[in-house]
């Protein structure tokens, strides 16, 4: 099993479930749905509303019942999609022995071009985890993971003193 980390939220517990997705999206399903739509996307454009994947998402789109509408979404998402703008695990660094400084670099430069007050937040901190990694990278060069056990959660401070002496400071 390969060892990972990640910036993790307080808000939100990951499991072997747990899917990322691309900056920019409210939420998870937001992406998914977006993933969804580009999928029938041909099936409209070629005015094919008979075919079972177009009607799947008509239902998707006609659904009321919020809750519902999420478990359809995820349902169409993993049988059909799969991957896109939301991913099938976690987004993270593998953090095995020899490259520690390395993935606590690239972990650090993700989040400071895209959240950098995450990196001082008492809201956040980093996961190490084990997972299993998927055959392809994340949209931002990143590897993507299944959680699959917790190793350790550390301050986020306290990570990146231990692993990154002087990066802050280069920085500012």
């Amino acid at each position: 099993m390969t060892r990972y980390i990640r910036l993790q939220s307080k808000k939100y517990e990951i499991n072997e479930k747990s899917k990322s997705f691309e900056w920019g999206y409210a939420d998870l399903h937001d992406a998914m749905m977006d993933d969804i739509e580009a999928k029938v996307e041909g099936y409209i454009e070629f005015e094919d509303f008979d075919h079972p994947i177009y009607k799947q998402y008509d239902a998707i789109t006609e659904e009321e019942n919020e809750d519902l509408q999420k478990r359809m979404i995820e349902e169409f998402w993993e049988e059909h999609c799969g991957w896109g703008m939301a991913l099938p695990g976690v987004s993270c660094y593998r953090f095995e022995e020899g490259n520690e400084h390395e993935a606590a670099r690239k972990l650090y430069e993700y989040f400071l071009q895209r959240d950098p007050e995450s990196l001082k937040s008492d809201e956040c901190y980093v996961l190490i985890f084990e997972g299993e990694e998927f055959d392809f990278s994340g949209h931002n060069g990143e590897e993507v993971a299944r959680f699959k056990r917790e190793i350790a959660r550390i301050d986020t401070k306290e990570f990146f003193e231990q692993y990154l002496v002087g990066v802050e400071e280069d920085e500012e």
